[in-house]
Formats: C-alpha cells, sequence, structure tokens
C-alpha cells in the first residue's frame, strides 16, 4: 500500500520536492504571460497533474468562487467523468463537500464519501479526494479538488506540498481577477465617456467635452482669463413670426437653421456657448485658443450669411417664410470657465466683451456681419470693410467704431460676402399712409409720426416721412387703409 506522495525513500522525497519547486517556478513565470483566468488555472492542474503520484491514476478539478451566488463555479478540470460536468458545474457551498473545509480554512483528505451524499464522487466511488480551500487572506477565492484512486495514504509531507502550490496558485487568481476588473472598469468608462460624448455632444462642442473628460479638474467651479473672439447671431424679426405659425412650424424650421448654422461653427472650430431660441452665442478662443480666432471667427460669420439662401430654398420647401440673420463680433478678455454650484453647472463666459457682442449683433440687419475694432486689430488677414463708423452705446464712455464686413483674406481665397440682386425699386401710384413710432431700447416711443409709402421693393419699402431716425434705428411702423384706420 503506498504511503502517499512521497513515496518510500529519502531520494524520491527529494525529487518530489524538485518537482513542486519546479510547478511553482513553471506557474509564476506563466502568471506574467497575457492568458485568460481559466487558461492559467487549466495550466496549473495540468502541472499538479503531471506529478508521478505514485504511477496513480489521479484526477482533478478547480472552481472559483462567485460571490454574487456564493457558488463555485467549474473553471479547469482534467479527466473527470460525464457526470462530473453534469452535477458540478456549480457547486452550492453550503451543500457541498467544501463546506467544512472553506469554514475551517484547511485542506482535508476524504478517503470514503458515499456519492449518494455527494454527486462529486458519481463514478469516481473507489478514489479518496483532497478538497483544498484557496485564499487570499481571509478572502475565498476558490477550491482545489485532487481525486486520487483509493489505495493512496494521506501523508502530512504532501498537504504542505499542496499548500504551497494552492498559495501560488492563489497569487494567479488574484492577479487574474484584478485584471478582470480592471477590464471591467475601463470599458465601463469607456462606455459613459462615449454616452457622455454621445450625449453632451448634442449640446457642448466637442472641445468643452473634451475638456472635461480628459482634464482631472475639468468639472470644477471656476475659470480663467482668456483673450477670445465673440460671435453672436439673431434671426431678425422671429419673435413675430412666431405669433403667427403653429408651434411645431417654429421649431421645425428654427432646428433647420440651426442645424445648418451648428454644422459651419463646427468647421470653423467655433465653441457654442448657448443656444437661446433663435440667438447663438459662439466663441473663438475658448476652452482652446488658436493663433487665428479672430479670423475663423469672421470667416464663419460670412459664411453663415452666404449659407442663408439654402436655408431659405428649404424653407420655401417647407412653406415656412423667408429668413434674415444679422452678427455681431467682439475681441476681448473673458472669464471662461465652469460657472454654477455643485448642483448644476455650466461652461459659460463672462465679461464685457460679451456684452459688445451683442449690442453689435442687435444693430446688425439681415445678412449684415458688424465686428468691432478690437476684431479688425485681433484679425491678420485682408478685411474688405464697406462701411466703418462711430457709434455710441448706453453704458460706454467713448464711442465705438463698428465696421461692416463684407469680405476677408485667407490661405485659401478667403470669403466673401454674397451679394444679393439689387433691388428694383417700383413707385406706387395709390398713396399709403403709415403711422411711425422710433422703438427705443425694447418701448415704442410715444411720439407718433405719419408718412407715406412711396415705393415697394420686397423686402423693401421706401417712406417720406418727418421723422428723424439715426442710422440702424428701429421703428414701428403701422398701416393705414383709405378710411385711416389701422
Amino acid at each position: 500500500m503506498s504511503s502517499g506522495l512521497q513515496g518510500g525513500s529519502n531520494n524520491k522525497s527529494e525529487d518530489l520536492h524538485q518537482q513542486i519547486q519546479a510547478i511553482i517556478t513553471r506557474l509564476l513565470q506563466d502568471s506574467l504571460e497575457s492568458r485568460s483566468l481559466e487558461e492559467h488555472l487549466q495550466e496549473a492542474l495540468f502541472l499538479i497533474l503531471a506529478i508521478p503520484w505514485m504511477n496513480m491514476d489521479a484526477k482533478g478539478s478547480i472552481h472559483i468562487y462567485e460571490k454574487k451566488s456564493d457558488d463555485l463555479l467549474l473553471v479547469a478540470e482534467q479527466d473527470l467523468p460525464e457526470s462530473f460536468h453534469k452535477n458540478c458545474r456549480h457547486l452550492p457551498i453550503r451543500e457541498s463537500l467544501c463546506s467544512q473545509v472553506i469554514f475551517n480554512k484547511e485542506m482535508r483528505y476524504y478517503k470514503d464519501h458515499d456519492p449518494k451524499f455527494d454527486p462529486m464522487f458519481l463514478g469516481m466511488e473507489d478514489h479518496g479526494c483532497y478538497c483544498i480551500p484557496i485564499f487570499s487572506s481571509d478572502k475565498l477565492l476558490g477550491v482545489l479538488h485532487l481525486f486520487i484512486p483509493g489505495e493512496y495514504q494521506e501523508n502530512p509531507k504532501d498537504s504542505s506540498f499542496l499548500r504551497a502550490i494552492t498559495s501560488t496558485m492563489a497569487g494567479i487568481i488574484v492577479r487574474c481577477q484584478q485584471e478582470i476588473e480592471l477590464q471591467i472598469a475601463n470599458a465601463a468608462l469607456d462606455r459613459a465617456n462615449h454616452l457622455i460624448r454621445k450625449t453632451f455632444g448634442s449640446y457642448l462642442s466637442k472641445e468643452i467635452v473634451d475638456d472635461i473628460l480628459d482634464t482631472p479638474d475639468g468639472m470644477r467651479l471656476g475659470g480663467e482669463e482668456k483673450t477670445v473672439t465673440v460671435l453672436m447671431t439673431d434671426l431678425r424679426g422671429f419673435t413675430a413670426l412666431c405669433d403667427q405659425m403653429p408651434a411645431g412650424d417654429v421649431l421645425n424650421m428654427l432646428n433647420l437653421y440651426l442645424g445648418v448654422m451648428t454644422e459651419i461653427l463646427q468647421v470653423y472650430n467655433g465653441t457654442i456657448i448657448e443656444i437661446l431660441g433663435d440667438g447663438i452665442l459662439a466663441l473663438f478662443g475658448a476652452p482652446v485658443t488658436r493663433e487665428d480666432d479672430a479670423q475663423r471667427a469672421v470667416t464663419c460669420a460670412l459664411a453663415m450669411q452666404n449659407i442663408m439662401p439654402a436655408v431659405n430654398a428649404r424653407n420655401r420647401i417647407e412653406g415656412y417664410p423667408t429668413l434674415e440673420m444679422g452678427a455681431g463680433i467682439n475681441t476681448g478678455m473673458v472669464i471662461a470657465g465652469n460657472i454654477g454650484s455643485n448642483v448644476r453647472r455650466k461652461y459659460g463666459v463672462v465679461g464685457q466683451t460679451i456684452n459688445m457682442a451683442a449690442r453689435l449683433e442687435s444693430l446688425s440687419v439681415g445678412s449684415q456681419v458688424l465686428i468691432s475694432e478690437n476684431t479688425v486689430k485681433a484679425c491678420n488677414e485682408e478685411l474688405l470693410i464697406e462701411k466703418q463708423w462711430q457709434e455710441k452705446f448706453k453704458g460706454v464712455h467713448h464711442p465705438v467704431t463698428v465696421s461692416h464686413i463684407v469680405g476677408i483674406g485667407g490661405p485659401d481665397g478667403g470669403v466673401k460676402l454674397s451679394r444679393p440682386k439689387k433691388i428694383a425699386m417700383r413707385p406706387v401710384e395709390t398713396k399709403l399712409t403709415v403711422g411711425l413710432a422710433a422703438i427705443v431700447g425694447k418701448s415704442i416711443s410715444n411720439e407718433k409720426f405719419s408718412g407715406s409709402i412711396t415705393a415697394i421693393g420686397l423686402p423693401c419699402i421706401e417712406i417720406a416721412t418727418s421723422l428723424q431716425l439715426s442710422h440702424h434705428e428701429n421703428v414701428n411702423i403701422n398701416l393705414f387703409d383709405a378710411n385711416n384706420d389701422m
């Protein structure tokens, strides 16, 4: 009868010890290779069973502990009968042979066990079983089962060798599980980042999303001073159109317009900060600063104006009215960064530079691009200026030089504002009386004037009146019929 794995002599014991050390070294070397946990453990089981167990027909399995189900899951096996695969892929810890050794954290050799009470022994009734728990500190990782023919006699030295092997296996399992957890975490992070980019990319520019995701403190409240060029656009008369159209048509028309403008802003690397109804606030220079920020802003505004005929062509197909857009551009210092609270925040900008861009935009009429003197100086390319004048703004202590831009140079030839066909004004034969009042701020003046329409050339009319208006001043016009009823 055999007396364990050691055999009957010191030489055999020394040979077995060397084999165990060789297995451990091999396992450690293999653990550095990029393999799955199952592949590592199958290799480990193969090496263990390759030891000359006194020429015994040994078999084995390795189960990994799954905390969620509190089960042991089969991940590696060798030479086990089909019944084992069928009955022991999932071993409930509390109902299996392993429960006692796991509780005591000590291996045990079961020489005689009735398969009626444990399906592990079906087809292996003449085998004993080493049941060896695999722990890392106090954390259960799995269980190694070695099934050895009945003539084997348990030997304490065998246990010490098996402990050394399972200790090495524990390190391999921990390392593989950490790699798996890292892969899962990275995959989840990639999915989350993709979702964030996909979701917020519809609302924020790519640069802002990248800044939030790629910078450790990208969402930290606060900001920094930056020199930027601000572009603001707005549709002329859009509020009045909204009152005359169904809400669904207004939104469809607006989405068509904004979709086209957003694409152009992306072409010129503009950062969309806000879409306020029909208005757009975009930055060139934040969060990413480039040397040609001012040039790109002006070029972009001209390109946006040039695409408006295509937008209106689509509007006509859909039965929507013609739209006109005004644009204002200013260059200067702003505070750019995350604004808000710990509950809700956004990337934004504040400063007088924004206010001046808004005033230039409100001063513009349809198809115009008005820029400040700061932007003129910041543009290194040649500008085509149709008109330049001094404008006084409320709250600004000195007159502002305003330039009406119709073109800009560039390495690719630049962009010129597409000129509409000259409007042919036709005199009116029937006198049309109108009432006029200047618009101051957002209020209509109480001082009323009368006038007569003398010529029409859509979309323009010519009015003769005693009302004195400044350049680009807004006016309220009411049409009267022959009975002077409005």
